[in-house]
């Protein structure tokens, strides 16, 4: 992790809740491929896998249900601490979950993508805006051949429109 806090190395025990795990396992979502911003922005809490159980209990709880009323949540250092108080999660557990539905704005990259670009180092849309596009999917293919995170691998031009939709981005996230 560079030097400001992304919530990319709190991905473990910090993100469960006092909610038992077992009554938490919310349904898993289908990819957001082709779907646009407007519907990435709308997409349920529940419905992604990258929401550890327990967390989606608790977002929900707070009356957080989609990734748009996340981020609205969750954009400042200050609204993650007002919502680590309702939910009980930790600050840097809603931050990195707030940079999985950040990155999820992009049309064409769904949970699993998210999820495979933190793994290839790509924590937030502002980091990706600066990355090239044939050495990102050089690290993502040897990322998702000793973690099997994604059937399909994006093609290099998908990395690369993804890239330039995330320059088109306005901020949602301050660190």
């Amino acid at each position: 992790v560079t030097g400001r806090d992304t919530g990319r190395e709190h991905a473990g025990p910090d993100c469960v809740t006092d909610v038992d795990a077992a009554d938490s396992v919310e349904p898993k979502g289908e990819r957001l491929d082709g779907i646009g911003r407007d519907r990435a922005m709308r997409y349920s809490i529940a419905e992604l896998d990258t929401v550890v159980p327990g967390v989606a209990v608790a977002l929900k709880a707070a009356g957080i249900r989609t990734t748009a009323r996340l981020l609205e949540a969750a954009k400042t250092p200050k609204g993650r601490k007002t919502l680590a108080e309702r939910t009980g999660l930790s600050p840097q557990c809603l931050l990195r979950v707030a940079n999985y539905a950040d990155k999820m704005r992009i049309k064409g990259v769904g949970e699993d993508d998210a999820e495979l670009l933190e793994a290839a180092g790509v924590d937030t849309v502002r980091e990706l805006k600066y990355r090239n596009p044939a050495n990102l999917a050089k690290r993502m293919a040897e990322v998702n051949r000793q973690r099997k995170l994604v059937r399909t691998l994006p093609s290099e031009k998908a990395i690369e429109r993804w890239i330039e939709a995330a320059k088109d981005l306005p901020v949602k996230i301050s660190y």
